[in-house]
């Protein structure tokens, strides 16, 4: 199968960076705008502190385990 793209990364904060980097300036505005005015709705509210919940957790266990990561580095 041909493709007319480079091959897409599978990380998707990658794959958001390629995609965004494909549009025009006014595409990006517009969806900037869309953002803003979906991020004022009460549900997209809710679920932007679920995830600011879930990336917080996240957060501290990725700290927890390159603490343990560490600590058993000493020990060998």
């Amino acid at each position: 199968m041909m493709r007319d793209h480079p091959p897409l990364p599978l990380d998707g904060v990658e794959v958001a960076r390629a995609a965004l980097g494909q549009l025009t300036e006014a595409q990006r505005l517009a969806l900037a705008i869309e953002i803003t005015i979906g991020a004022s709705d009460p549900a997209s509210t809710f679920h932007l502190v679920r995830l600011e919940r879930t990336a917080a957790t996240a957060a501290q266990d990725l700290t927890r385990v390159q603490f343990v990561n560490e600590e058993m580095r000493k020990c060998l």
